[in-house]
């Protein structure tokens, strides 16, 4: 009861100060938790609006994460395209190493990004950082998309994806950070939607299990690694639904702890 009413008090103190407190609900896979949402980022507005959210572009570290990932450096940086309007930028970073390195810059078009969540998986020797950054009205055309991390990592891969049609005062209706806690070929995050009939599902999901993770029923992958220790990132495709709403995510084989983070994109007045 002490607890509760600390935890009331501190909500209340916050809330004067501007700042909201965002409920992450439990599930029988993931822990969430209580965080305190970005500005510009949080709220607990409904989905209702004129929107409509559309997927605009995707890229991954410069061209293809097919390739190989990124190894000997802290920074790397790209030209990537946006257009549209009402426009969200929305770039992650998965780094293994560890110690796993964090962002200490990233930018668009000589703008910084803020930093939506992020999670550190430290259930395995080597850890891995998991982050994802938003930019509301990126510039639009071709412009620098540049990043620089805190250390040199072992090896990091980063990519980003932007949408149309996205509300610019509060992008985001609630998100969240998580990690399961067993192993499966499958694994799924979600979000409590709210009414109005416009949001869409947007999350970065990662596993290691050596193989690409692939989009599940009712997701759609945009980009993401295709070499090993899979990630990518993913969205619904369309407008969801109210109440509990779910990405569904597949590996190769039985996954390691997967993760990742989770948004509901709420759309333009």
């Amino acid at each position: 009861m002490l607890r509760f009413r600390a935890l009331l008090t501190a909500a209340a103190l916050l809330a004067s100060a501007g700042i909201a407190l965002v409920h992450h609900e439990s599930q029988a896979q993931f822990t969430y938790f209580y965080s305190a949402a970005p500005a510009a980022g949080g709220g607990t507005g409904n989905c209702a609006g004129t929107g409509p959210i559309a997927f605009s572009n995707a890229q991954c570290s410069g061209g293809s994460c097919a390739t190989s990932w990124i190894t000997g450096n802290a920074s790397d940086s790209w030209s990537y395209t946006a257009s549209g309007s009402n426009r969200l930028l929305l770039v992650d970073v998965v780094v293994f190493d560890i110690l796993p390195a964090s962002v200490s810059a990233l930018t668009y078009n000589g703008v910084s990004l803020t930093k939506l969540d992020s999670i550190i998986d430290t259930l395995e020797s080597t850890a891995q950082n998991t982050e994802t950054w938003y930019l509301i009205a990126p510039a639009t055309g071709a412009n620098t998309l540049a990043i620089t991390l805190n250390n040199v990592p072992s090896y990091w891969q980063w990519g980003a994806s932007s949408y149309t049609g996205v509300n610019q005062t509060t992008p985001f209706d609630t998100h969240t950070a998580n990690q399961n806690n067993s192993a499966s070929t499958t694994f799924s995050q979600n979000r409590t939607v709210p009414g109005g009939g416009s949001c869409w599902l947007r999350a970065m999901a990662w596993q290691r299990t050596g193989s690409a993770t692939s989009a599940g029923a009712g997701t759609t992958k945009r980009t993401g690694d295709t070499v090993s220790s899979g990630w990518g990132a993913f969205d619904s495709g369309g407008v969801v639904g109210s109440g509990t709403q779910t990405l569904n995510f597949t590996a190769g084989s039985s996954t390691t702890w997967p993760g990742g983070t989770i948004a509901t994109l709420r759309p333009a007045p």
